[in-house]
């Protein structure tokens, strides 16, 4: 600073006064290099500050986005398991309904060969009735257990 260049007479409460000389004087400056350096720097950090939010409310944005991607996320995998349960269900009904119909077959079987004069034909497909079994253990489609949020 030249001693031509304007000045500006400024009124300063005590306090903030004492500040800018404590500072001055940590700083090595003189109080109006002190407030001029203040002045000067607080444009750079106001420019600063302001590529910060911007930056900031980009992420914002960023974050809301895989949000409600992690929220869609979560519906679609509760109605996939939803989806494995009721399959789970009907595979259970039709497991049932399996070994019904394999009891009424043995039961028919065993009707058709007490009953005494038969063809061979009735007797061989009775034999066969007689001798069905089916695998019902549910190795072959494990139960998909229920999620703590389905309850």
């Amino acid at each position: 600073m030249a001693r031509e260049d304007p000045q500006l007479k400024l009124r300063l409460t005590e306090e903030m006064k004492d500040m800018v000389t404590a500072a001055a004087r940590e700083n090595n400056r003189s109080v109006n290099a002190e407030i001029v350096w203040r002045i000067e720097n607080y444009e750079k950090a106001k420019q600063a500050w302001a590529s910060l939010d911007s930056e900031l409310n980009k992420l914002e944005s960023e974050l809301q986005e895989r949000q409600a991607e992690v929220a869609r996320l979560y519906d679609e995998r509760s109605r996939l398991f939803e989806a494995m349960n009721n399959q789970e269900r009907s595979l259970q009904t039709l497991r049932e309904a399996l070994g019904t119909l394999t009891i009424m077959a043995r039961s028919l079987g065993q009707a058709f060969l007490s009953d005494g004069d038969k063809s061979e034909i009735v007797k061989v497909l009775a034999l066969g009735l007689a001798d069905i079994e089916v695998d019902l253990s549910s190795e072959a489609s494990e139960r998909v257990p229920r999620q703590p949020w389905e309850d």
